[in-house]
Formats: C-alpha cells, sequence, structure tokens
C-alpha cells in the first residue's frame, strides 16, 4: 500500500493549517489538533505509547510559527508554545487527519494506535 504524499502544506487561516495530498484529498488541521497529537517523547511515552496530552487540553490559541520537512517523509512544526521536538510523518498526519471522512476510517480500524 503507497502512502499519500502532500503535495502542498500551507497555513490558509489563522491558527489553520490545509494539506493538500497527491491522491486530491485536502487536510485541514487546527493548529491546536497538530500539536495536540505531537508523537515526541515528551508528549507520548516511549514504553507504552500512552500519549501523555490530555485530550482538548492544547489551548486554541496555539499557532504554527514555523513549517520545515524533515527528508522525504515527514514535517516539523514549531508552536507558538515553543514546542517543536515532533516529526509528523505522512502517515501520521493522514491518520490524524479531522475531516469527517477520515475519521470515519480511523474509527473502523481495528487497530487505533498512533503511526509515526
Amino acid at each position: 500500500m503507497s502512502i499519500s504524499r502532500p503535495t502542498s502544506i500551507r497555513r490558509t487561516a489563522p491558527r489553520e493549517i490545509r494539506i493538500e495530498w497527491d491522491d486530491g484529498h485536502v487536510s485541514e488541521f487546527p493548529a491546536s489538533l497538530l500539536r495536540e497529537f505531537c508523537g515526541c517523547a515528551k508528549c507520548v511515552d516511549e514504553w507504552t505509547g500512552v500519549t501523555r496530552i490530555a485530550p482538548g487540553s492544547i489551548p486554541v490559541s496555539v499557532d504554527v510559527i514555523e513549517c520545515e520537512h524533515v527528508g522525504s517523509y515527514a514535517v516539523r512544526f514549531v508552536f507558538t508554545d515553543t514546542h517543536s521536538d515532533g516529526i509528523y510523518s505522512w502517515q501520521r498526519l493522514r491518520r490524524f487527519c479531522p475531516c469527517d471522512g477520515c475519521r470515519g476510517e480511523a474509527r473502523a480500524r481495528p487497530d487505533s494506535k498512533a503511526e509515526g
């Protein structure tokens, strides 16, 4: 199974990041949601995989102030709360897409554990 890749990652509104994918899909992420599903060692226990961030605990005022590609497989965001440790793989971004269609697919998957 091939992994979709972004053709565009850009800010489309304050506190919103839009990703256009090579398969035509579009993901619109509130910056606070991107921050909430960070997968770095500070945010997710490395041994258990349990997230350390309580759902909904990231203020909606958090924004992305910088975005940089990491190789050809991921992106790193810097947030207004100074957090910058997470590397968001294309697979992780697509898995956490907040659109109704993707959320429905995620609920239907037997393994709901987040991927890289």
